[in-house]
């Protein structure tokens, strides 16, 4: 573990830490330190065999795989925390799949704020007016409709 740690080889530190030690919290440590895409990749991994979906997914967008981060917090009715990890670092199509998932689940408020941060902003304001007139949402919706 040193040699890899003094070799700057943070990706097999990351791998002796989840595989044969049994020290999650360093490999943690190692990926939110390094940024290493690697070994975000293990703990993502790592976390996805024990089922901890919050934490696969968080480290699934470390690494860059933010379709598969995307397909999990989909499949486990994970989005709003998808949507927050992934925060103002998101492209244009994934703000759009967001909205889109949302648009599904009936959530006016989240799918205008996500089509609006795709850059559809009619289809944001009429979502926004629906989540305002159906919901305790109304000030965010339109304040939220102002700025699209």
């Amino acid at each position: 573990m040193t040699a890899f740690e003094a070799a700057r080889d943070f990706d097999n530190a990351v791998r002796i830490h989840l595989d044969h030690l049994n020290n999650p919290e360093a490999a943690v440590r190692i990926v939110k330190e390094t940024k290493s895409v690697e070994g975000a990749k293990l703990v993502a991994r790592f976390f996805l065999r024990l089922g901890d979906f919050n934490s696969a997914i968080q480290f699934l967008i470390l690494s860059k795989c933010v379709d598969e981060a995307f397909q999990l917090a989909k499949q486990h009715g994970k989005m709003d925390l998808f949507a927050d990890i992934i925060g103002d670092d998101a492209s244009t199509e994934d703000y759009h799949s967001i909205a889109v998932y949302f648009e599904s689940e009936r959530n006016s408020l989240q799918a205008g704020r996500f089509f609006a941060k795709a850059g559809q902003h009619s289809k944001a304001l009429r979502h926004l007016l629906k989540s305002a007139s159906s919901s305790n949402d109304d000030a965010e919706a339109i304040t939220l409709g102002m700025f699209s």
